[in-house]
């Protein structure tokens, strides 16, 4: 199955979820045997599957086929929500690349990946893959012609663009011109869905890929959000989903309105917080087996964030943004609830390089960087608390660390040259800077076929 519109949320209530039936290894060239659509039901179940449209023009139709066409349907919502679907020409744009019909049920072809938002004064912007845009004045029936924004420096994974919640606009694709290398997802915001600026990432991690194949491109792409033509999401964030490394389905929320930087001064408690995932002015990082969540601990009242890691091939991670500083103090308090874990701890700039960082390994080690040096500081506790103090000089290039209000160390060097630092970052696993395949060809070849 291929697709690259999946939900639509009728105008009668009913919510409906569509696939499209293609060949492999290009489902999506036209010759496929149509799209197929089922209610998705109050209680999470599904109804029965139809076919929405076949591709007559491929031969398909309802006497060589499995499923009956949505008409038949006993269900007057259902197929009256059908209808809605079909009557939308601005929703049903996105279709053409499987269809790739000529029968006038497009107004647009030729085009991939359909992402439209309405500005304000009401012209309907879309923008397809390879960041190509059009304008519509009449709800989506025609178009100007299609152009390639050259600001948009963006590769073959998908752009997406919508209005957000605080009356503003965003678009979000990857920001990289190499096709194989798609990541970071990034985003930039706007006021009037014209001009766009202030490029900020949303998912920077790649992990590795698991698996082999062919159009396995790498990182965190094909981004959708929630469409709202009309009507503005009730929550003040911003949620987008898509895949990465082809692999696991991701789903991040982008609290609103979209900040970069941090300009007041940080002094975090969790004890306000509710207990769970949403974890209000940090980035957080939280895969199914590596998760980050404010808990309840060491009591109902005492809040902490804990990163717990299970994942054999990801970590979790939580960075907190701060003003930029050349000189700054950061101190914070530390449980280790086992000594067969990970955790590193870095001081980063605004770019990622890291000239700090206090390393506890899985053999119960402590360690900080010294320069180029990994300096051994003793062994660390189970079910401990440490109180951490780091005091930063970026004019000199240097650092000191005291822990439980001991100086362990007094002057200890950048591990790279920075002019600033702004994030605090925690992370339950080894730096990593590609995706790389973490499977061992040499022995599969020696596996008998």
């Amino acid at each position: 199955m291929h697709q690259r519109m999946a939900f639509f949320n009728a105008p009668n209530g009913r919510f409906l979820i569509l696939g499209f039936y293609g060949f492999a290894p290009v489902p999506n060239d036209g010759s496929g045997i149509g799209r197929v659509v089922r209610e998705i039901l109050p209680d999470g179940d599904f109804g029965p599957i139809f076919f929405l449209r076949y591709n007559r023009h491929a031969g398909w139709n309802e006497a060589n086929t499995s499923y009956p066409l949505y008409r038949t349907a006993p269900d007057a919502g259902f197929v009256a929500a059908c209808d809605m679907l079909l009557a939308d020409r601005l929703v049903t744009l996105q279709w053409w690349e499987e269809d790739r019909s000529s029968d006038g049920f497009y107004a647009v072809e030729g085009q991939k990946a359909l992402a439209a938002y309405r500005r304000p004064d009401g012209t309907v912007v879309g923008i397809w893959k390879g960041a190509l845009s059009a304008l519509s004045s009449d709800g989506g029936k025609t178009w100007s012609q299609a152009v390639t924004s050259p600001t948009i420096i963006t590769n073959g994974a998908k752009v997406w663009g919508q209005r957000t919640a605080d009356g503003g606009y965003v678009l979000a694709y990857n920001p990289v011109a190499d096709n194989n290398h798609r990541w970071p997802l990034a985003l930039v915001t706007g006021d009037d869905g014209i001009t766009f600026d202030q490029l900020a990432t949303v998912h920077g991690e790649v992990p590795c890929r698991r698996y082999a194949g062919i159009y396995k491109d790498s990182g965190p792409q094909y981004v959708r959000g929630i469409e709202a033509f009309d009507t503005l999401p009730a929550e003040q964030a911003l949620w987008l989903t898509y895949s990465v490394n082809k692999e696991d389905l991701w789903v991040s929320r982008v609290p609103l309105p979209v900040r970069s930087t941090v300009q007041e001064p940080v002094c975090d408690t969790f004890d306000a917080v509710v207990p769970g995932p949403d974890v209000p002015l940090w980035n957080i990082y939280s895969p199914q087996w590596a998760q980050v969540a404010v808990v309840a601990f060491p009591s109902t009242t005492d809040h902490s964030l804990e990163l717990r890691d299970q994942d054999p091939y990801d970590y979790a991670r939580a960075i907190r943004v701060f003003p930029e500083c050349q000189v700054v103090s950061i101190a914070f308090r530390l449980y280790a609830h086992q000594i067969n874990g990970q955790l590193e701890i870095e001081i980063q700039d605004r770019y990622g390089a890291r000239p700090i960082g206090i390393y506890l390994n899985e053999a119960g080690a402590l360690s900080l960087s010294d320069g180029a040096t990994m300096v051994r500081l003793g062994q660390y506790r189970a079910n401990s608390w440490y109180s951490l103090r780091i005091n930063i000089d970026s004019e000199a290039q240097r650092y000191r660390l005291s822990i439980n209000s001991d100086e362990i160390v007094a002057q200890a060097s950048f591990a790279e040259q920075v002019s600033s630092v702004e994030r605090l970052s925690f992370r339950t696993g080894p730096y990593r800077t590609r995706p790389d395949h973490n499977v061992d060809f040499h022995q599969l070849l020696d596996q008998p076929i």
